[in-house]
């Protein structure tokens, strides 16, 4: 999201319970017994809410939409969180940034507690995300296998300007993709003219649940198109870097 008024672009704010441990769920990529590296859990405990400049809007979801399905992101009394912010000032003069965090809650523990990770499509495959002038290129990671039975109940991709989307199959079957929205916060959104399209401003969600097995197996697939969607620059006037990843969020059989 990059805030025009203050010139700021904030890549990523990310947070984790650190006090909190769950049972692994989902394998690093080509190793069935070894848990993944979950990008959103390096800060230590398990991964909870965070947001990009493509997912500031919609927020962390723990439940379905409507609020109907009987799952959530469970917390301790005396659990301790802590936070991970990569942000960028385009300013010229130093900027004071504040961040607050917008949480719904109901006391007590209600339904399935929901697992969370950041999966990267550069895991097992390409070491870099594929970019070509000429059209549109696919990086796809190796694959992740559940390490337990349950329901993938739900992805939002993250990619950098010049994505389209990212997809996601469970055992080599296409199962949704979380595309790009490209706009600003004044109503360009999707439906803009190429002229005035400029970054991403926001990513749709997949929306499951997914029934799986362990060992059943999740790919990615990230897409780009740099003819239809040109790279962000940096200040210096170079490409920046472009990313492609998803946030799944999974939960158990009891």
């Amino acid at each position: 999201m990059l805030m025009k008024v203050a010139g700021i672009y904030i890549h990523h704010i990310l947070t984790s319970d650190f006090t909190k441990k769950q049972k692994n769920w989902v394998s690093n990529c080509g190793s069935p017994n070894a848990p993944a590296l979950n990008v959103a859990g390096l800060l230590g405990g398990s991964a909870f809410v965070g947001a990009g400049e493509d997912s500031s809007d919609g927020g962390a979801l723990y439940t379905s939409e409507d609020g109907t399905r009987e799952t959530g992101y469970h917390i301790g009394a005396t659990d301790s969180f802590t936070g991970w912010a990569e942000i960028v000032n385009y300013n010229k003069e130093k900027k004071q940034v504040y961040i607050y965090y917008d949480l719904e809650w109901i006391p007590g523990i209600h339904g399935n507690d929901v697992k969370m990770a950041t999966l990267i499509a550069t895991c097992g495959g390409s070491p870099a995300i594929k970019l070509s002038k000429t059209g549109p290129t696919n990086t796809t990671s190796g694959k992740f296998y559940f390490m337990e039975d349950g329901k993938v109940l739900g992805a939002r991709g993250h990619l950098h300007d010049g994505g389209v989307k990212v997809a996601l199959y469970l055992n080599d079957k296409f199962s949704c993709a979380s595309d790009a929205v490209y706009g600003s916060k004044e109503g360009e959104g999707a439906v803009a003219s190429a002229a005035s399209i400029k970054t991403i401003s926001g990513m749709t969600t997949c929306n499951g649940p997914f029934p799986v097995k362990k060992g059943d197996s999740l790919k990615l697939v990230a897409i780009y198109d740099l003819v239809k969607h040109p790279l962000r620059e940096t200040g210096s006037g170079k490409a920046a870097d472009v990313m492609g990843r998803m946030g799944v969020s999974f939960t158990a059989n009891k």
